[in-house]
């Protein structure tokens, strides 16, 4: 369960599977590929949509890049969720006025000790 301290896991996780449990099969599936700007997610077309969301990335970046806007990208070491290359997808579509931090030891949770 992501944002959610480890000891609260084990008493949340039941609670939120009896409220999901009326959900289509590939709900979450379906969410987090709108979130993404995925349209159609069929099998083999796994390389075409990290293409066209690269591209889509390419299109934002462009207008901040154009408009000299900073940003910060901040990824956690132990990050298993979000893939690695993602700080550098962002910084390739926005160029120098993007920097990237990396908070070792982290995930994407937060900091095991903060459990």
């Amino acid at each position: 369960l992501v944002g959610y301290a480890e000891p609260l896991c084990e008493k949340l996780a039941p609670v939120l599977a009896w409220g999901r449990r009326d959900q289509p099969p590939d709900f979450w599936w379906k969410m987090w590929r709108g979130l993404g700007g995925v349209q159609a997610f069929g099998e083999g077309e796994v390389d075409a949509a990290v293409d066209a969301k690269r591209a889509a990335l390419a299109s934002s970046g462009s207008v901040l890049a154009e408009a000299a806007t900073p940003v910060l990208v901040v990824q956690g070491s132990a990050e298993l969720v979000v893939d690695a290359s993602v700080p550098r997808e962002v910084r390739r579509a926005v160029g120098s006025a993007c920097d990237v931090a990396t908070l070792e030891g982290f995930g994407h949770r937060g900091h095991p000790t903060d459990a």
